[in-house]
């Protein structure tokens, strides 16, 4: 009787490379310190276009049809009280403070973040083989791997820390 037994495991990490990351280091877009607060405007809002898609009761009290410019419907003023309410109940404790600007000389508007991906790789390797006689035998060949990738930044979804995912493969044979 032969058996013969292997076993290879990987622990690796390296940069993550996809979704805008680059170098290892993922930049994304966050409130400045003041829009989480109510005391800096969001720029472009009195300028917006974008319109409600359903309708919404003003600041003013009045009620909007679908189709308003949302700077018809909100002050600047109501908007930042409006979001940073919805930001301190639910959302702001996910949202990291910037470190960053995404253009020279601008406002820390971005959070960058170090994206490392990490690989677990355990891989088996099993044979044996039995002669019985010299008509007889057994022999059999079994491959198991286990591979598991913990991705900082996930494939659709949030692009904040904390919110990866965790993908895995499994190969049987």
């Amino acid at each position: 009787m032969f058996a013969f037994f292997s076993y290879q495991g990987v622990r690796a990490s390296s940069p993550q490379t996809n979704d805008g990351v680059v170098g290892g280091v993922k930049t994304t877009n966050v409130l400045l310190n003041g829009q989480a607060t109510g005391t800096t405007a969001f720029p472009g809002l009195s300028t917006s276009t974008n319109t409600s898609p359903f309708p919404l009761v003003g600041d003013n009290g009045t009620t909007y049809p679908a189709g308003t410019p949302y700077k018809t419907i909100f002050t600047a003023e109501q908007f930042l009280r409006l979001i940073s309410i919805l930001l301190r109940k639910r959302y702001w404790r996910y949202v990291p403070a910037p470190n960053t600007a995404t253009a020279t000389g601008g406002p820390l508007n971005a959070y960058a973040f170090d994206s490392t991906r990490s690989v677990t790789d355990n891989q088996y390797i099993y044979r044996i083989d039995q002669v019985f006689n010299s008509k007889d035998s057994l022999w059999g060949t079994w491959l198991n791997e286990k591979e598991a990738f913990i991705e900082p930044v996930p494939f659709q979804g949030a692009t904040l820390p904390g919110f990866g995912e965790i993908d895995g493969e499994s190969f049987k044979s």
